[in-house]
């Protein structure tokens, strides 16, 4: 899904009568994804690693390290346009 969300901005952003596109927004909260002895850093990261390598400049991945931090992020996830948002939090 995400690999065809890519595609349609990268040809969105070529037709001038497109209007506004909502982001796509991935939040990732398993425990699969952290390792409480590394946090964060070495966990598998085909997904994140894939999604940093689209083409374009609209994608976006947020670590908070707290609470308050992730509902920063999430607030500021959901208003974005045009982006691929990726919030990993345990």
């Amino acid at each position: 899904m995400m690999d065809q969300y890519a595609k349609f901005l990268n040809q969105a952003l070529t037709v001038p009568w497109r209007d506004t596109i909502g982001s796509l927004n991935y939040i990732l909260t398993s425990s699969g994804w952290r390792q409480d002895h590394n946090g964060f850093s070495h966990q598998n990261p085909g997904f994140i690693d894939d999604a940093l390598r689209r083409q374009g400049d609209f994608v976006d991945v947020y670590f908070p390290p707290d609470g308050n931090s992730t509902l920063a992020v999430l607030e500021h996830m959901l208003t974005t346009t045009r982006q691929i948002n990726i919030l990993v939090a345990g």
